[in-house]
C-alpha cells in the first residue's frame, strides 16, 4: 500500500475527521445527559462561559461531567494505542 497516493491520503483524512466529529458530538452528549434535565444549548452556553445564571449547573458541568467525559476519551485513546 502506497501512502503517497492521493486517494489513500484523502480517505484517511476523511475517516479521521469524521471520527473526530463523532467523538466531539458524543462528548457533548455525555456532558448534557444527567439528572438536571439541561438542554444542549444550555450546556454549550455554559461551556463557552456565556451562561452565568445557574451556578449549580456550571459547577456540575465543570467539576463532575466535563472531567468524567474527558477522562473517558483519554482512556479510550490510550486503549486504542495498546
Amino acid at each position: 500500500m502506497n501512502l503517497k497516493s492521493p486517494s489513500v491520503l484523502k480517505r484517511l483524512l476523511i475517516v479521521s475527521l469524521s471520527l473526530l466529529i463523532l467523538l466531539l458530538v458524543s462528548m457533548l452528549f455525555g456532558i448534557c445527559i444527567g439528572s438536571t434535565r439541561s438542554g444542549v444549548k444550555t450546556v454549550i452556553n455554559s461551556l463557552l462561559g456565556r451562561d452565568e445564571s445557574d451556578a449549580m449547573l456550571n459547577a456540575i458541568i465543570w467539576q463532575i461531567r466535563f472531567p468524567r467525559v474527558l477522562l473517558a476519551a483519554l482512556v479510550g485513546a490510550t486503549l486504542s494505542l495498546g
